[in-house]
């Protein structure tokens, strides 16, 4: 999100367009949920906003919403419509104490069919030519990621193979999901020294003399700041 002061006019259609399109790309088994926090009195869309309740419903998001003034009837119907919640706040306390009430996750309700989606670990690659996903441009040797099933290569990841599907993203990206659940232990800060050729016990990166490095207390391996 910008860290800029904002300006306008308020929109709830144009956040929720938003907000539906990015959840449009989530697995049909997990939730769908928005928290708006509004606090206008009116809202100013460029459209029917009626139009993206109805694609808000078809996508089964629900919308909750907090409100920082009084009530809005258009964003008490578009919750009640998805099954959502909508309250006003009248101190900061209970603003704090709404907001975190939508921290906890809903429960999964039993007809939705739960699939293993398939993920892997794709290795960097020095390629020439045109690769899905690069701007069409002339240009040197793209480095970017090789997909292990079919070959293709991507810019970056985490990302969907936009060949086979395949869900690309890296180790790194993979443990920082589950830090919350299974924090990592605390690691020594250590310079590197000149030609000690160390290298990241994780990525295999080479690390430069003068970085900062991670040392593990147990094992005394270094590892990468990105790792």
């Amino acid at each position: 999100a910008s860290r800029g002061v904002g300006g306008g006019q308020a929109s709830i259609r144009a956040g929720l367009e938003i907000a539906a399109q990015m959840l449009e790309m989530q697995a049909s088994y997990g939730t769908r949920e928005v928290l708006l926090v509004y606090g206008s009195l009116s809202s100013v869309d460029n459209g029917d906003i009626f139009e993206t309740l109805a694609r808000l419903q078809a996508g089964q998001v629900k919308v909750s919403c907090v409100g920082l003034a009084a009530e809005l009837f258009v964003a008490n119907r578009i919750c009640k419509e998805t099954g959502g919640s909508y309250k006003v706040a009248t101190h900061v306390s209970e603003l704090r104490d709404m907001i975190l009430a939508h921290t906890t996750p809903a429960p999964v309700l039993e007809e939705k069919e739960v699939r293993a989606d398939g993920i892997s670990y794709p290795k960097t690659k020095l390629a020439a030519g045109m690769w899905v996903g690069f701007p069409k441009r002339k240009q040197a040797p793209l480095n970017g990621w090789e997909c292990p099933r079919c070959h293709s290569l991507v810019p970056d990841v985490p990302a969907d193979c936009p060949v086979c599907c395949l869900k690309l993203l890296s180790s790194s990206h993979l443990a920082r999901s589950y830090h919350h659940l299974f924090p990592v232990p605390v690691f020594s800060s250590v310079q590197v020294v000149e030609d000690a050729g160390q290298r990241c016990r994780a990525c295999g990166q080479g690390l430069s003399h003068g970085a900062c490095a991670h040392e593990c207390r147990r094992c005394k391996a270094p590892f990468c700041g990105e790792c």
